[in-house]
């Protein structure tokens, strides 16, 4: 029959998209983490800043930590910047992301975190505790990248980063 990938795809963007009104279907998503396609955990991903504190809390490790297409990591450490400015994921997301800088080797997955401090940061920019809060605790990492970053890309990425939230501060 073939693979039914973009039919799978976008039945999970339809769940994301009815998440806010029916938390429920965040039981759902669970099945997602595994299935054979990377586009579809992708969506996954994508989607995750409208599922419950409960449910990220279970999915963005699993895509952080045991997923091996990189891209699919890069969409999950996207996802934090759309998670950061709710309270009770600020800590969890903090953690997820320094994580994240410092064990990740992908070069694509660094550029994409070190975007996400930025975004973050912005993100957070109208609650001034939150936003010390994110800032406290990732820019020492951002820094450990520009000085100490195994590929010389990473280390400019971690550099224009961190004149992006100087300029931002």
């Amino acid at each position: 029959i073939g693979d039914d990938l973009f039919v799978r795809r976008h039945a999970v963007r339809l769940v994301g998209m009815e998440l806010e009104s029916r938390p429920t279907l965040g039981a759902l998503l669970e099945h997602v983490v595994e299935d054979p396609s990377p586009a579809v955990r992708q969506t996954l991903a994508h989607i995750l800043p409208k599922a419950s504190d409960e449910t990220v809390e279970r999915l963005l490790p699993l895509l952080l930590r045991a997923e091996n297409e990189p891209a699919v990591r890069a969409a999950a450490v996207w996802s934090i910047s759309g998670l950061c400015w709710r309270p009770g994921l600020l800590q969890g997301a903090v953690h997820r992301l320094l994580e994240v800088l410092d064990q990740e080797s992908d070069s694509f997955v660094l550029r994409v975190a070190l975007e996400t401090v930025v975004a973050g940061y912005c993100a957070l920019e109208s609650s001034p505790e939150a936003a010390k809060t994110w800032i406290d605790a990732l820019l020492p990492q951002v820094a450990a990248l520009h000085a100490d970053a195994e590929h010389l890309v990473v280390r400019r990425w971690a550099a224009q980063a961190r004149e992006r939230l100087w300029g931002q501060a």
